[in-house]
């Protein structure tokens, strides 16, 4: 916010949000509101974010309602803010490109070190390759939400940082992988060359057991989605499509967690084992998957009053 007039001798006004929560659209229309109550006076700006702070993020599809006082009326004001379903999710996206150009078996390969917090490094010619691709493929997460080190493109002067001991999602241009020092990466790292189609995990990589009839059953669905593509014009509706198949993977693994969910004074608290356990034959893979921070984060995140978000898509 600028001064009005030329006689106000101040500084612009910023008001800026630190989250670790992808939803842009979500934040739009906070900081819509914001310049609404900002542009009658700064008070209701204030009193507004004032009863934001210390309010949990919704779910996606899931309504988040303000209540603060308005000093302009004086009395209690209510504000509905909806956070973006998994279909507004995919706008600006195109899965059929990436499931095109990177094909089943990889995109797969890719999803499943994701979901147990893997060091992923993207390897591309251009920089529209990387920040569509790995953009893309990051909103299969859903509703989980990414926790480590999220760079789609890395700066030249800053490829250390693919040495990071904690898990990361880094894009590299491959002009600039030449000067990649291979030996500091993590045992656990793995490269995605995107415009040669594949995965190399380093020589030491230990590969976590995910099941061979889960896997089999997915890569199916999508070499079947993807010949079905071919024969069709493209339209937006097929990357919501691709979508749902990575979703549903994760709802057949992960969707019966409410049942070992306890709380505790408004906290979550999950059975690990239980939780585990009750993946049958992906019980080993999902040990890992509950164990990592994405997933900490997410029963964190609950509350009794929202419904399970892997039941609806």
């Amino acid at each position: 916010f600028l001064p009005t007039t030329a006689k106000e001798r101040r500084y612009p006004v910023v008001y800026c949000m630190v989250t670790k929560i992808r939803s842009f659209e979500t934040f739009s229309k906070i900081f819509d509101k914001v310049v609404e109550l900002r542009n009658y006076n700064s008070a209701g700006a204030y009193a507004f974010l004032k009863a934001l702070i210390g309010e949990k993020a919704p779910l996606p599809g899931l309504t988040l309602t303000i209540q603060y006082i308005n000093p302009q009326v004086g009395s209690l004001v209510s504000h509905a803010v909806e956070r973006a379903t998994a279909e507004q999710r995919f706008e600006n996206v195109d899965l059929v490109d990436v499931l095109g150009r990177l094909g089943a078996k990889l995109l797969l390969e890719i999803f499943i070190n994701l979901l147990v917090e893997r060091k992923v490094l993207f390897v591309a010619e251009n920089l529209s390759d990387l920040t569509t691709m790995i953009h893309a493929i990051m909103q299969l997460l859903h509703p989980l939400q990414w926790q480590g080190i999220y760079i789609p493109v890395l700066p030249q002067e800053i490829l250390d940082a693919t040495s990071s001991p904690v898990p990361f999602v880094i894009g590299i241009l491959k002009q600039h992988s030449r000067e990649l020092d291979e030996e500091a990466l993590d045992d656990e790292c793995s490269t995605v060359y995107i415009s040669e189609k594949k995965m190399v995990k380093r020589p030491n990589f230990t590969d976590i057991p995910f099941n061979k009839k889960t896997r089999k059953k997915y890569q199916l669905s999508l070499k079947t989605y993807k010949k079905r593509m071919a024969k069709v014009e493209k339209c937006p509706r097929q990357t919501i499509e691709i979508g749902n198949i990575f979703f549903d993977m994760m709802s057949e693994m992960m969707g019966h967690y409410a049942d070992h969910v306890t709380y505790s004074e408004g906290e979550a608290f999950i059975d690990q084992h239980g939780f585990s356990e009750g993946s049958g034959q992906n019980s080993d893979f999902v040990w890992h998957i509950a164990r990592t921070q994405m997933f900490s984060s997410f029963v964190q995140s609950l509350s009794e009053r929202e419904g399970n978000p892997f039941l609806a898509r």
